[in-house]
């Protein structure tokens, strides 16, 4: 059996590979090496083909039972044909906390060829910095992985969607598994907040012409639990903000 964290970078793959790894699976994070082979510069220039991508890291995915980390949110539903009877893991969390994440863990530097594999899958202008990218383009790019992710998982028993700031995220982690319930690690986390990277997203979802733009980015996306997430989203993050007054 194999297991594929589905989340985007910085929603918790690292702590995912460390909690599978606890778990006793051949885990790897960010499948770029192995063997002395840069299996990430194989795939330069093939970022939006999903088959070749995956097709060229199969000597790697031979070799482990747990993957978590780019480009494997980018690639599962090739993953899924390839590997029928994996299971499938994502984690959430409040998109304006993972905008301010991958703000800061790209910053100004090119997106690397595994970067680019998720990025390129709903960025169509195909960015090579993240800063090229509006804030609004982020959050509803992480919108619509995470839609697009539960419609395709609809009804199906080997896929579980996990908040990373649930207290038993561990446990019901260990139970889908069929593993030894264990406390899920957090590694490399920041305190939970947004405010002060994402001041012009605030801005603009102030004014009429924000809230607009944003209604047409979810129109485009019909599916109610996005809705669900977004609506959370925001409410958390008004009421943060309510506090730090």
């Amino acid at each position: 059996m194999k297991i594929f964290v589905t989340s985007l970078h910085r929603c918790g793959t690292q702590s995912m590979g460390l909690f599978l790894q606890q778990a006793g699976f051949r885990t790897c994070h960010w499948p770029a090496y192995y063997n002395q082979i840069d299996y990430q510069s194989l795939v330069a220039d093939l970022e939006d083909q999903p088959d070749r991508v995956v097709d060229i890291l199969r000597p790697m995915l031979e070799a482990f039972d747990a993957f978590s980390d780019v480009p494997i949110p980018a690639i599962y539903p090739t993953l899924d044909k390839v590997y029928p009877g994996s299971k499938f893991i994502a984690a959430y969390r409040n998109p304006f906390d993972w905008y301010r994440s991958v703000r800061r863990h790209c910053a100004k530097r090119p997106l690397d060829p595994y970067e680019r594999v998720q990025y390129w899958r709903y960025l169509t202008d195909r960015p090579t910095h993240l800063d090229e990218v509006s804030a609004d383009h982020l959050v509803a790019m992480f919108l619509r992985h995470y839609a697009e992710m539960l419609a395709y998982f609809d009804g199906r028993q080997d896929f579980l969607l996990v908040d990373i700031n649930d207290l038993d995220c561990g446990a019901k982690i260990a139970r889908f598994l069929g593993t030894s319930p264990r406390k899920f690690p957090h590694v490399d986390r920041y305190p939970s907040g947004a405010a002060k990277s994402i001041s012009t997203f605030r801005k603009n979802w102030a004014s009429l012409e924000g809230r607009k733009k944003w209604s047409l980015l979810l129109d485009a996306l019909p599916l109610p639990i996005l809705l669900r997430l977004y609506s959370k989203a925001k409410r958390t993050f008004w009421q943060r903000k309510k506090h730090q007054r």
